[in-house]
């Protein structure tokens, strides 16, 4: 019989289960084996990997809250699901012939998917080898508790048992554990930041490609705007502008503008109203970077968006000359935007405004221009970050709602289990209660046995000075018959065979020996000495009748060739085995098999080997047609695997039903056509077969009724 994984999940180790695919996915990660169940449904995971769901869906588990139960070992909640699936068997082998080990070659090479499951004529116990394309590890369940084992031990054990196994196929797809919203939403946050950053950056090249020449700094202030970008605090952005001037309009501007700074030439040759557009434009390109600085709240990503800038300008150094003289006098300057939004404007930074003494009235108008500007953009910076105050506080309170949701659907899972642990216990402890009554009934019943057995000796008065009590079956299961002689000159059976000896001269000379495996005149059985106990046996006393009277009888009627197998096997009998075993090898359906047969009484040769063998039916109830069909299917066993074998025996105290007599009928018909004169014989082979034999024993009067005499 096999073992169903299934039904041993509750005696598992468990934990609760909550958090949905959240805690799904930590389970995948620490590799968990086991079995979660969870809203009616079981999930089934080996090594992290979710191998099938039974009750229910996949879906059944987002939200779901219950309890983890761990496998013992990781391949049998995989095993479990082959199992539910039940697939068909694929190839059948007996291990004796065919390995296990063989065909795990095999199966390995092939990438198998599927197992392999031995548990068919195997006395220790069920063995599985559980197979996912190609990789296999390996179960048992070992005795009558089943004891699990697994790993190398498991498959060592079942490759050495002798038993049938089957190889089955399974079709396992493992489920895909859907992701976590928090996890797949911050993946698509930062590629969609980057790309509004690279917009913005985009948009702002092109405004500032679209300035006049009168608003870009000459090359000195564009090397000092480097090296206050790079001391500044702000992100910096990564595209620059080149423009081009001639030779000539830079030496008239340094020539008409002497008497001034070079930051006065630069607010100077602008006009107010590209000043004020380029003012609007640079307060709103820094607003949108404020806002996309803080809404990246991972400072890795800031990091990579840096190195990303920093690649992008290591890229454009080789083709740009630096801010010199010598790229001055070739006509081509680089600036960077930063620069031209800090520097274009006198109120950002007042160490590069005109002279003091400079009282124009174009310099006061572009001051309080931008001083206006300036204390705007202040008042939507301070609004801008009170929103994202607001916006984080609603985040923080909404993490805690989660987490206080998780606390209930966790306390909910707790009290579950609780609640599921109380009724374990209220169980265990009706059962136990159960056990204590039938132990205290059992007590009762052994001292009543006891009484009784006292009351019996006293009655029967033969075993009171027995040091061992002892049953009948363990006294001749322990007991063997030996037919010897006082004086092998004298007669024997051998000699009666034939026929120069009378059956008197063979008695007075034949005498039967009891070997024990233990000391018969220190044991009593049921009420008696043992030599009292084993002559009112029906075994002993078919064995003294076997081997004293059948050949005489046989001989005097006449019946030496029609009996022949029978009568030649009587004179070599050496041994009488009582409740013996004949070990045999026999084919069934194709497939050859080897195992033990019981009977009563085994008469054996000098070699041990089977001669005849007799079953008994000790009780006042007719032989039945089943009794006659048990001794058939096991004598027909025995001669399948020893040429030697004669005669098989029922015996009786009582009568034969007419059920088993039409069984022993049918079983010693020969063919339509056959000539066979030989009575009562069972065809094994051409060559080969026994003589079935029906016996009434009444009073230590033995008569054969078949064949009749």
């Amino acid at each position: 019989m096999s073992t169903r994984v299934a039904d041993r999940v509750d005696d598992w180790d468990t934990r609760s289960f909550t958090g949905g695919y959240h805690t799904l996915d930590e389970f995948a990660s620490e590799e968990f084996s086991g079995v979660i169940r969870a809203s009616g449904a079981e999930l089934y995971m080996t090594r992290g990997t979710v191998v099938g769901v039974r009750h229910g869906s996949l879906e059944d588990f987002e939200d779901g809250s219950g309890t983890a139960y761990e496998a013992p070992a990781p391949g049998l909640p995989l095993l479990a699901v082959m199992q539910e699936a039940n697939g068909e068997v694929q190839a059948q082998y007996y291990s004796e012939k065919t390995a296990i080990s063989e065909v795990d070659s095999t199966l390995s090479d092939g990438g198998f998917t599927g197992y392999i499951e031995l548990a068919e004529n195997v006395l220790s116990g069920d063995y599985y080898v559980v197979y996912h394309a190609g990789e296999s590890t390996s179960v048992g369940f070992v005795g009558q508790s089943g004891r699990l084992i697994h790993g190398d031990e498991a498959f060592e054990t079942a490759n050495n048992e002798v038993g049938i196994y089957q190889v089955r196929p399974a079709d396992i797809e493992p489920v895909e554990i859907p992701a976590v919203d928090g996890h797949s939403s911050k993946g698509s946050t930062a590629v969609s930041e980057s790309d509004e950053r690279e917009v913005d950056t985009e948009d702002a090249r092109a405004t500032d490609e679209n300035q006049p020449e009168g608003t870009q700094l000459p090359p000195e202030e564009a090397d000092e705007s480097e090296t206050a970008d790079s001391e500044t605090s702000e992100p910096r952005r990564d595209n620059e502008q080149s423009v081009e001037t001639g030779t000539e309009q830079t030496a008239e501007a340094s020539t008409e503008q002497s008497g001034t700074t070079e930051h006065e030439q630069t607010v100077e040759t602008g006009t107010e109203q590209t000043a004020e557009a380029r003012t609007e434009q640079s307060e709103e390109t820094r607003s949108e970077r404020g806002v996309d600085e803080r809404a990246t709240s991972s400072g890795e990503q800031r990091d990579r968006l840096g190195r990303d800038g920093q690649q992008r300008e290591e890229q454009r150094l080789p083709t740009e000359s630096p801010p010199d003289q010598t790229s001055a006098r070739k006509g081509t300057v680089s600036v960077k935007e930063i620069d031209v939004e800090t520097r274009a404007i006198p109120s950002i930074d007042p160490a590069r405004t005109a002279d003091p003494n400079d009282s124009t009235e174009r310099h006061t108008s572009t001051r309080s221009q931008q001083a206006d500007t300036q204390s705007d953009s202040d008042n939507e910076r301070a609004q801008t970050t009170d929103a994202h105050t607001a916006s984080a506080e609603t985040a923080r309170l909404e993490e805690l709602q989660a987490q206080l949701q998780a606390r209930e659907v966790e306390i909910e899972g707790l009290e579950s289990e609780l609640d599921r642990t109380t009724k374990q216990y209220e169980d265990v402890r009706a059962k136990l209660e159960t056990a204590e009554g039938e132990r205290d009934e059992l007590a009762r019943e052994v001292e009543r046995l006891e009484n009784e057995l006292d009351r019996l000796e006293a009655e029967f008065g033969a075993a009171t000075d027995g040091q061992q009590r002892m049953a009948g079956a363990t006294a001749l299961a322990q007991t063997d018959i030996f037919p010897r002689y006082n004086s092998k000159s004298d007669a024997t059976l051998k000699k009666a065979h034939g026929g120069s000896h009378r059956r008197e001269k063979v008695s007075e000379n034949l005498r039967l020996e009891k070997n024990t495996q233990f000391d018969e005149s220190s044991v009593s059985v049921n009420g008696q000495t043992y030599t009292e106990f084993l002559d009112s046996t029906l075994e002993y006393q078919f064995v003294e009748w076997v081997i004293g009277d059948l050949l005489f009888e046989i001989r005097e009627t006449g019946n030496e060739k029609s009996l022949r197998d029978l009568y030649d096997a009587l004179p070599v009998i050496d041994r009488a085995d009582l409740s013996g075993t004949v070990d045999v090898v026999y084919t069934e359906d194709g497939q050859e098999t080897r195992s033990q047969e019981s009977f009563d009484i085994v008469l054996r040769n000098r070699m041990g080997e089977p001669l005849i063998v007799a079953n008994l039916n000790d009780s006042r109830e007719g032989a039945t047609e089943s009794m006659m069909e048990q001794l058939v299917r096991s004598a027909e066993r025995v001669g399948q695997t020893n040429d030697g074998f004669a005669g098989a025996f029922l015996v009786t105290r009582s009568f034969f039903e007419p059920s088993a007599l039409e069984t022993a009928d049918d079983a010693t018909k020969g063919g339509l056509f056959s000539r066979d004169k030989r009575k009562s014989y069972v065809n094994l082979s051409r060559k080969t077969g026994y003589h079935l034999c029906l016996v009434e024993a009444r009073n230590r009067n033995f008569t054969l009724l078949v064949p009749e005499l």
